[in-house]
């Protein structure tokens, strides 16, 4: 399975997730109670998620570490390249994550909260 798949999938149960936060929101009569939870519930998710996205980024990073052919007996010098393999590849990530919630934020505009900008 490739890294892209494994993201594909956490990103189809993220939709699925947040399409049921808001659905659970829009049945809360209460219109200031309903932005909290739905707040609540999103933040829940981004806490779940987080550790997960995290962890495909390692496994990827290690993963290109290998297969550049870098020798563990060399312990500095692969920490070394793993480590920037995981920021280039959290960076590359990240990039995508703020995209797609620009693109949330412009389909609910009401969301007024700051994901994924901690």
């Amino acid at each position: 399975m490739s890294f892209g798949l494994l993201r594909e999938i956490v990103k189809r149960w993220s939709a699925i997730l947040i399409q049921k936060a808001l659905e659970d929101a829009a049945r809360i009569n209460d219109e200031q109670n309903r932005g909290r939870q739905l707040v609540r519930a999103l933040l829940r998710h981004e806490m779940v998620l987080m550790p997960l996205w995290s962890q495909i980024n390692a496994w990827e990073a290690f993963c290109e570490v290998l297969s550049a052919g870098e020798s563990f007996a060399l312990l500095d010098a692969a920490k070394q390249s793993f480590f920037s393999a995981l920021e280039a590849i959290e960076q590359r990530e990240h990039t995508r994550l703020m995209a797609s919630y620009a693109a949330l934020r412009k389909r609910y505009p009401e969301l007024e909260i700051g994901l994924g900008q901690t």
